[in-house]
């Protein structure tokens, strides 16, 4: 409830700013340019199936410290979660030559589900994990090439607590495959590592290299063009001691204009590789993971696993467009993705239309879901998307993204 109360209390404050103050872009023509304080309101915080009803604000300063620079303070407080972070920028990330970023970011959850490791993982496994974390980041962000190359290299520090884990569906944790059930008791702390250790806290550090070239016509409204993504992240833990891993990522966004009234086709291919030197289970919160953030029909956290490939393409169909102002476009899309333990020895090429595949399958096939939805646009930039989505493992609705940027000033805690 405190939370919930401090949030509110963001609330009431934007809205009783003045319109100029208000203002997300804030302009000046004098030399200086004044502190600008804008309020934020984040629609896809409201809720969620795993944590419930909630609410996400934001302040931010613009030129706080020196002209260019942005303070952005949010709070994300739900029924079963609280998402807070700070971050400070030097510049525009979006739009300076170079920018450097400081940020801190802690989540408190008290179901965080779990289903098991690999592909073929259950629906009806459904475990909520309690779960905390802790991390501070520092990035840099160069440009190049015209602006059309980012290289972002960063290093953060992680601290995770896993307090315990209880059942949502019936004998969850039982019908486990012997991996995830030993991955989840190592995390609470109730077997030894194998090195002398017991742990319910991670501890330390990991590297990142992001990259990033853009050749869409439109960053915020993108009728065509093309955007390629690399990212490298590699995790050394303090404690407990020899947990060593990188996370390497390949994204690919593609966008075909049909029309000249604004029909687009947008086309994505996710794929996400982990190099594992540990000794023993890696914390699933870690992992390339498939769910409603990236596939409105699958459940939150729904996959997760070593190896990640997603594929997925959308037709959008201009609806409204009020002078510029407000519009509206319809979105149908599909995709087809899985994760598994090790791609090139279970990777099957063709779509599975079951709801469960057997764990002990020898190769798995892609899961297909369709959606379709609504893309809200405020002044030519996309302001909310919302979907509604099938597969086999049901409906789901979701307020999500079809790129998460790089350079987000909000990024995620995991």
């Amino acid at each position: 409830m405190k939370s919930l109360f401090l949030s509110l209390l963001l609330l009431l404050t934007g809205a009783a700013l003045p319109a100029g103050l208000r203002a997300q872009d804030s302009t000046r023509t004098d030399d200086v340019p004044g502190v600008a304080l804008g309020f934020k309101f984040y629609p896809e915080a409201l809720w969620s199936s795993s944590a419930g009803i909630g609410v996400g604000v934001g302040l931010e300063f613009e030129n706080l410290i020196h002209p260019g620079s942005e303070l952005l303070l949010t709070a994300e407080p739900a029924w079963h979660r609280g998402l807070y972070s700070a971050s400070f920028f030097t510049a525009d990330p979006y739009e300076a030559p170079a920018y450097g970023m400081l940020g801190v970011f802690y989540r408190d959850d008290g179901a965080y589900y779990f289903f098991g490791l690999g592909p073929g993982s259950s629906k009806d496994n459904r475990v909520a994990v309690e779960f905390r974390a802790l991390e501070t980041e520092a990035r840099v962000g160069l440009y190049a090439l015209d602006h059309r190359l980012l290289i972002q290299p960063n290093v953060r520090y992680h601290r995770l607590d896993t307090n315990d884990f209880r059942d949502k569906d019936p004998r969850a944790f039982e019908q486990m495959d012997p991996e995830s059930r030993r991955m989840l008791l190592f995390l609470k702390g109730n077997m030894d590592t194998g090195f002398g250790e017991r742990w319910e806290t991670l501890d330390g550090f990991s590297l990142g290299m992001d990259l990033a070239y853009d050749r869409r016509d439109d960053p915020k409204l993108t009728r065509k063009g093309v955007l390629l993504t690399l990212t490298g992240r590699y995790f050394v833990s303090r404690q407990p001691s020899d947990i060593q891993f990188g996370v390497y990522g390949l994204g690919v966004y593609g966008f075909v204009p049909l029309s000249a009234r604004g029909d687009v086709l947008a086309l994505r291919a996710l794929a996400m590789t982990t190099d594992d030197r540990s000794d023993f289970p890696l914390p699933f919160y870690l992992l390339p993971t498939l769910g409603k953030s990236l596939v409105t029909a699958f459940s939150s956290n729904r996959f997760v696993g070593d190896d990640l490939l997603l594929l997925t393409a959308e037709y959008r169909r201009p609806l409204f467009n009020g002078f510029n102002v407000m519009g509206m476009e319809g979105v149908v899309g599909v995709s087809a993705g899985n994760v598994y333990d090790n791609f090139f020895d279970q990777f099957e090429l063709g779509l599975s239309f079951d709801r469960d595949m057997a764990p002990g399958q020898v190769r798995y096939a892609l899961r297909p879901a369709v959606e379709m939805g609504v893309r809200l646009l405020k002044f030519d930039e996309v302001f909310l998307t919302a979907m509604l989505g099938y597969s086999a493992e049901g409906i789901g609705l979701n307020l999500t993204k079809f790129i998460h940027p790089l350079q987000s000033r909000r990024p995620k805690v995991r």
